[in-house]
C-alpha cells in the first residue's frame, strides 16, 4: 500500500510540474516542438521504457525535421492536428473527425 500511495504521490508531482511547464510558455506549439527536438533524459528514459509521447498542432516542416533528425525515436512519436502548408501558402489543420 505504501508503494501505491508513493507512486501516486510521484505520479501527481509529476502532472503537476508537467503543468506548470506548460502554462509558464507563451503558445503551447513551442513546448512541443522543444520536446520533440530536445527532449530531456527523462523523456529519453521514459521512451525506452515504452512511453509515446503526441505531439499536437505542430507544422510539418517541424514533423518533417523530427523524422530526419530523431529517427531512433521514430516508434514513440504521434502526430495529431499537424498543420500544412499549400504551395500557394495557405495553411490547413487535418482534424481527423472526417
Amino acid at each position: 500500500m505504501k508503494s501505491t500511495t508513493r507512486g501516486t504521490a510521484a505520479m501527481l508531482i509529476y502532472l503537476c510540474t508537467i503543468g506548470l511547464s506548460i502554462a509558464s510558455t507563451s503558445d503551447a506549439g513551442d513546448w512541443n516542438r522543444n520536446q520533440l527536438l530536445n527532449p530531456s533524459a527523462g523523456q529519453l528514459r521514459a521512451e525506452q521504457r515504452g512511453r509515446v509521447a503526441i505531439y499536437d498542432g505542430l507544422y510539418e516542416s517541424t514533423v518533417d525535421e523530427a523524422l530526419d533528425t530523431q529517427f531512433g525515436r521514430i516508434q514513440n512519436m504521434m502526430f495529431v492536428r499537424v498543420t500544412q502548408t499549400t504551395p500557394e501558402g495557405d495553411e490547413w489543420t487535418e482534424d481527423d473527425c472526417d
